[in-house]
């Protein structure tokens, strides 16, 4: 499934966020101790090259213990691909879309892939 930032799809990521975090016989909505671990194959378009972009993602990544890399497009847009608790997943996607001082996000779109060698860190590829 594809989650567009900009508005669409967001109803079901929020969904399945809440649904993945449910322990059986406990009450809907009712966080889970570990939260699920997933992988998300991740595009940035906007404004997102030549402003810092690649390393406000990979400090932000850092910070919430999130594992991968991320990398400038020809097309003007930034990819990344990002691994770890999907709440800090969540809460990394909000930072891109709304925190860097200039960059000028339209959309960010991200979608669930299998996880195959765990990364170890958070790297700015070329």
């Amino acid at each position: 499934m594809l989650y567009d930032f900009a508005g669409r799809g967001v109803a079901q990521l929020a969904a399945r966020l809440v649904r993945d975090q449910e322990v059986p016989g406990s009450s809907p909505g009712a966080p889970s101790l570990p939260n699920h671990f997933m992988r998300l194959h991740v595009l940035v378009q906007g404004t997102v090259q030549g402003v810092g972009y690649r390393w406000f993602a990979r400090k932000s990544a850092l910070d919430l213990e999130i594992r991968g890399w991320v990398r400038n497009l020809p097309s003007g847009e930034v990819e990344l691909e990002i691994e770890g608790d999907s709440n800090r997943l969540q809460e990394l996607l909000r930072i891109l879309k709304e925190e860097h001082p200039y960059a000028g996000v339209s959309s960010i779109q991200s979608k669930e892939i299998p996880d195959s060698r765990p990364y170890h860190t958070f790297e700015v590829r070329t």
